[in-house]
């Protein structure tokens, strides 16, 4: 069996795949301001916005599981899942005019998220064997220690609001207010 050689940045790099992999959960703690903050949109399709990154990931997993390591490198999917999640978990900041297009941008996350689907299967392939227990170790406690991290995060971000001022339309006679 041929020799597995990583650099220090090498190791930083995979770790990273494991603390990006949960950002599917990181919006539960905004919930409740995102209800309040789309007061005409039906509560279960708010709450989508936690289970839509899940649901998408899933197929996306099931699909590329078979692919990554043959036709799909695991670079490729490290990268493009990471930039993903990136994609959509920072576009419903800068758009967010419509409810829809930040239930795409979080099916985006969640593509995103199924591409690190293979973030086990890298380690494995990527860390000699000797280490690959204790990488397992770090990586799943970064996973886990990313969510621990991010929920207090945004759950404080979203007291000052949900992302954005919001225009109500105003009855006739009635002053056009400001959501926050």
């Amino acid at each position: 069996m041929k020799e597995k050689k990583m650099s220090g940045i090498n190791y930083i790099a995979l770790l990273s795949v494991f603390l990006f992999a949960g950002a599917g959960t990181f919006m539960n703690a905004a919930v409740q301001t995102m209800i309040d903050a789309w007061p005409d949109v039906p509560v279960s399709t708010v709450r989508m916005v936690v289970s839509l990154p899940p649901l998408v990931s899933l197929p996306v997993m099931l699909l590329t599981g078979g692919i990554v390591g043959k036709k799909l490198s695991y670079r490729f999917c490290a990268i493009v899942g990471t930039l993903l999640i990136a994609l959509g978990g920072a576009a419903p900041f800068f758009v967010s005019s419509s409810w829809t297009l930040v239930l795409v941008f979080r099916a985006i996350l969640g593509v995103g998220v199924g591409l690190l689907g293979m973030r086990n299967a890298l380690l494995v392939y990527s860390v000699p064997e000797e280490k690959s227990a204790a990488f397992t170790g770090y990586g799943n406690a970064l996973f886990n220690g990313g969510a621990v991290i991010a929920s207090p995060i945004v759950g404080i971000l979203s007291q000052f609001s949900w992302k954005h001022r919001r225009k109500r339309a105003a009855s006739p006679g009635e002053p056009i207010t400001t959501w926050r």
